[in-house]
């Protein structure tokens, strides 16, 4: 019996971490999911409230706090500079 009571106080408290409603996601995954979300509607008909949805949608998912706008996400993606897809790429110095 106090097997039991042990097992089930480093249980309880073990789960403690996963309803940690401060857990951020990072900056990768916010991007993956940004992009999937992208992906699953038409162009035409994809604005700023479906991806913000989307998006929230995946965060409840995996226990990540929500955004409460489509800039909150933004701002958590990835700083990279990329070069544009269509820019001109020359040999010349």
């Amino acid at each position: 019996m106090k097997k039991f009571f042990v097992l089930s106080a480093l249980l309880s408290t073990s789960f403690a971490v996963f309803a940690n409603p401060t857990n951020k996601p990072n900056s990768e995954y916010v991007l993956d999911v940004y992009q999937y979300c992208i992906q699953e509607f038409e162009p035409e008909t994809l604005n700023d409230s479906k991806l913000l949805n989307c998006v929230n949608d995946e965060m409840k998912l995996d226990d990540y706090p929500t955004y409460k706008s489509i800039a909150a996400v933004k701002a958590e993606l990835p700083k990279t500079k990329q070069k544009p897809v269509n820019s001109v790429i020359t040999d010349k110095p």
